[in-house]
């Protein structure tokens, strides 16, 4: 097992062979040069804040904004660096407002492969809504061009009408 302890302050993900070093490093095709920053500050909250257009998922879902992050919660780097974000403040004050024996529980459920399937579930989801969106899409658009053929035949309809009109 690999553990990585956040310092107070900023700590960064990248890719080893960035210009710059960072205090996480990782490789992998999806990885960026400077995939994102975490903040952990003085009160014990860490926040994860992807650069650019970064692949980073947390609990399955692709963020794209500051996110902040809570005890149990999975981390994606890339689509294939996964961690499990472990807060020992966050379950000592969870500890003091109930018993979280049951809740500690389900989190240790949560593993590698639990992660694997959730972030495929959730992007088959979203893929699946994005395919049905563009079949959506198309749908209106075969309809815009056959009532656009309908109109344009009907004017030709109208004008050869017209001309055999004026023959007879």
């Amino acid at each position: 097992m690999l553990l990585y302890v956040l310092k107070e302050g900023t700590t960064t993900v990248g890719r080893e062979d960035a210009e710059i070093e960072h205090d996480i490093e990782l490789t992998g095709a999806l990885v960026a040069p400077n995939h994102c920053m975490m903040e952990h500050d003085e009160r014990g909250v860490i926040t994860l804040t992807p650069i650019d257009d970064a692949k980073t998922f947390v609990n399955g879902e692709q963020v794209e904004i500051t996110t902040t992050l809570h005890h149990g919660d999975r981390v994606v780097f890339g689509g294939d660096h996964y961690f499990r974000f472990n807060n020992p403040a966050e379950v000592k004050d969870s500890s003091n407002r109930q018993s979280s024996s049951s809740s500690l529980a389900l989190q240790r459920q949560k593993g590698f492969e639990f992660a694997r399937e959730e972030l495929f579930r959730i992007q088959n989801e979203r893929l699946e809504a994005e395919i049905e969106e563009a079949k959506m899409r198309a749908n209106e658009a075969a309809l815009a061009e056959i009532q656009v053929a309908k109109e344009e035949a009907q004017k030709q309809l109208d004008s050869q009408k017209m001309q055999h009109e004026m023959k007879l």
